[in-house]
């Protein structure tokens, strides 16, 4: 009878463990699949802040566009380390020029800063310097305070052959920000033999949503679908 017992205490144990193993597992596997089906589309943080509202209401009167028609089409990490320069706020001298940079930039137009004032984004149309380095109107420049270590980088560029422009940068919280970006709809390895489009001509273009999501060091890259525009008009109104 105590063996009995026994065995019937182990075969108990046993199932109770291969349920609590299968509830994980059926667990981690959705939560896997939660993860890929947020990513598949523009989080709902990011849909709701108030710059993207802002931004996509002001295309709407423009193009006939809305959040659920954006695709996600390429993931990234962040920070390419080729462009990357890091410091730290304990070195006085570097500190002091991130506080410098901090206040002069925040007196240039298109040049967004997160809600702690502690980054900005710089996507000025035009040739500009960090003080380092220059960035061309096709590049943007992230500069930033992550804990004590202070960021400065080209967090993202274009090409110019795919009349790439970028026209809005914003930031949905101190971790996330979002870059958009109008660029011709023709595929990387076609551009060079493509024929040409001149900016005040009608083209086909694509929407690009660039998303950065720094806590998990992540680029996720949102295409809209395609329209036909003339870019020169359509820069009026950004």
């Amino acid at each position: 009878m105590y063996n009995k017992l026994v065995k019937n205490s182990q075969i108990t144990t046993f199932l109770v463990f291969v349920v609590l193993a299968l509830t994980a597992a059926t667990v981690a596997s959705n939560y896997r699949q939660q993860l890929a089906i947020d990513n598949s589309k523009i989080s709902s943080g990011v849909e709701l802040s108030k710059e993207f509202q802002r931004w996509i209401t002001n295309m709407k009167k423009r193009v006939d566009i809305s959040a659920d028609e954006f695709r996600l089409i390429e993931s990234n990490e962040v920070f390419n380390s080729a462009h990357l320069t890091i410091s730290t706020t304990e070195n006085e001298e570097a500190n002091s020029a991130h506080l410098a940079k901090l206040e002069e930039f925040s007196q240039y137009d298109d040049v967004r800063f997160s809600p702690n004032e502690f980054q900005f984004l710089d996507f000025r149309r035009e040739v500009r310097s960090d003080g380092n380095r220059e960035y061309l109107p096709n590049e943007v420049y992230y500069h930033g305070l992550q804990e004590t270590k202070i960021i400065d980088t080209r967090i993202l560029s274009c090409d110019i052959d795919a009349n790439c422009y970028f026209d809005r940068a914003f930031f949905a919280d101190n971790h996330v920000f979002v870059i958009s970006q109008f660029s011709r709809d023709v595929p990387e390895d076609e551009l060079a033999t493509a024929p040409a489009c001149a900016l005040d001509e009608v083209c086909t273009y694509t929407i690009k949503l660039h998303v950065f999501d720094l806590i998990n060091s992540a680029q996720h890259v949102y295409a809209s679908n395609p329209y036909n525009l003339n870019l020169s008009e359509m820069t009026q109104y950004f």
